[in-house]
Order: C-alpha cells, then structure tokens, then sequence
C-alpha cells in the first residue's frame, strides 16, 4: 500500500517535468559542458611594438660615476638610487649611439 501511495505522488510531478523541460542554458547532470571558446569577433589582435636592443652596456665603473653625479646635481636626496642608475646608464648608451 505504501508503495502505491509513493507512485502514485510521484507520478504528476514526473509528468510535469516531462512536460516542461529545463530551460537550455541548465546542461545535463550527466553531460559534461562544452569548454568556452572566445568569439571570433571580440579577438582583437595587437601590433607589438618593437623593442629597442642595445648592444652596448657602458662600464659598472662608469655607470656609478655617472649616477653619482646626477645624486648630486639633483641636490643630494637619498632613495631614489635606482632612478639615478638608469638614467646614468640611458644617457651613456645614448652618448654611445650618438658618436
């Protein structure tokens, strides 16, 4: 009797699913979804620029002169040795290009 009565209240609801299926964006617990591939029209492809190469690389001894003497002409502030040691190196490898 109690398998009758467990029937019969699954049976509308079964009938109800049947009748109206899940919605198409809802994939199937057993099928795997698809992998997510770009669109075609939102790729967009970007030109790089090229790089400059330098060949040259001024001497350590040089490149410490250099960045000194900007530390200096800068008025002596302290932390930004990084910024004073490329620059010393930009300004020499263009002193090189120019000669």
């Amino acid at each position: 009797m109690a398998e009758k009565l467990l029937l019969g209240s699954f049976l509308p609801m079964y009938n109800r699913l049947q009748r109206y299926p899940p919605p198409p964006n809802i994939a199937p617990a057993n099928r795997p979804t698809p992998a997510l591939r770009p669109n075609p029209a939102t790729v967009v492809e970007v030109e790089e620029k090229p790089r400059l190469q330098v060949d040259f690389k001024p001497a350590h001894q040089k490149v410490a002169i250099r960045a000194y003497s900007i530390f200096i002409n800068e008025g002596a502030r302290h932390g930004f040795d990084l910024r004073h040691w490329l620059e010393a190196e930009l300004q020499l490898v263009a002193e090189h290009k120019v000669a």
